[in-house]
């Protein structure tokens, strides 16, 4: 959520004082940043589910991740800073939701009224995924923060570079899955 990003970017100013790191509190706001962007461009997955067209989400899924794995090669084979590796995986991210909504384009021209009590259900209903979600984020991206305090920046960034390669590939054997099933 918003709110997430903000405590995250607040967040870094309290673990990484100082001019030094300044570099590293730019990226987790870039990161954070795009991980907004992503849970923004989620909310049409749900719609794809429910209505049983999980294609839309993998081509934009997918298209998202050829975006990203392009522009890391171009990010590395030109030198580019570090943050330009967190940056691409924010555009890859938007890519995604562009997608996605394009795909979704109907529901986003024709919004429901909310019944709040079905909203105050549901909410209710998914805290406990939620937060699970949460602690599972957090525990996939503590190694980097905890790597961060103890080695240098272009350390954090061969780690994150090749991390993101892994959940690349992650990913597409997990749409495939849930394509099958």
């Amino acid at each position: 959520s918003l709110v997430a990003s903000i405590s995250a970017i607040g967040l870094s100013f309290a673990l990484y004082p100082g001019d030094s790191r300044a570099q590293l509190r730019t990226a987790i706001a870039i990161v954070s940043l795009a991980i907004f962007i992503n849970m923004l461009g989620s909310i049409p997955v749900t719609y794809f589910q429910a209505r049983l067209t999980m294609r839309y989400a993998a081509i934009a899924e997918v298209t998202g991740r050829i975006v990203t794995f392009g522009l890391l090669i171009l990010v590395v084979a030109f030198r580019y800073p570090l943050n330009l590796v967190f940056a691409a995986v924010g555009v890859g991210y938007g890519v995604s939701a562009l997608i996605n909504y394009l795909f979704a384009r109907d529901i986003v021209r024709r919004p429901s009224r909310p019944d709040i009590a079905l909203t105050k259900r549901l909410l209710l209903d998914a805290a406990p995924l939620g937060l699970a979600l949460v602690v599972n984020s957090i525990y996939f991206r503590v190694d980097t923060v905890i790597l961060s305090l103890f080695r240098s920046n272009a350390e954090v960034g061969w780690y994150g570079f090749s991390y993101r390669i892994l959940e690349i590939v992650v990913v597409l054997f997990g749409l495939f899955i849930l394509s099958s099933f």
